[in-house]
């Protein structure tokens, strides 16, 4: 038995013994399809696309939203441009903070990934976007979620601590 498959099996395991019990079991997305009743978690950080589609697409390929849970993820990152990989530079937050105090960019916000952005060029040339999350950005997505009917979410309290109320 592979290494790849001992997890998969496991969950599949969890899965079987938890549902009997009527207790959630949350797996990562790669791990879903080997879970029948498992709660799928679906990250919130997109470079691209569309939330709703991404939520949407996720609820098909597992078998309905009952099935699909939105994990938080927040996120800062600066991409230089083009960003072909669709992966940035991790900004903290006392880096995004330092950031926008330097450009007092104008600051947007982007419906299809619910998330704020600004953009801005360096000195060498190069054109930058900036993709970041607070707690408009969080509250929307979860927004989003519950209008599809998904009605679980999670986050790492870590990402989240600084935004409670």
């Amino acid at each position: 038995m592979g290494k790849q498959s001992v997890p998969r099996q496991l969950a599949a395991q969890l899965d079987e013994v938890l549902a009997r019990r009527r207790i959630d079991l949350y797996v990562p997305e790669r791990w879903g399809q080997h879970t029948r009743t498992a709660r799928v978690l679906i990250g919130s950080a997109l470079s691209g696309g569309s939330l709703t589609c991404r939520l949407q697409e996720a609820a098909e390929q597992f078998g309905g939203v009952q099935r699909v849970a939105l994990w938080i993820e927040r996120s800062a990152e600066d991409f230089l441009l083009p960003a072909w990989s669709g992966c940035g530079r991790p900004l903290t937050g006392p880096e995004l903070s330092a950031l926008m105090e330097r450009l007092k960019p104008s600051v947007f916000f982007s419906d299809e990934l619910c998330a704020r952005y600004f953009t801005y060029m360096t000195a060498e040339g190069g054109a930058h976007f900036v993709l970041f999350d607070d707690g408009a950005t969080i509250r929307k997505k979860l927004q989003v979620a519950r209008q599809l009917g998904i009605d679980r979410a999670a986050a790492r309290f870590e990402q989240v601590e600084d935004l409670m109320e």
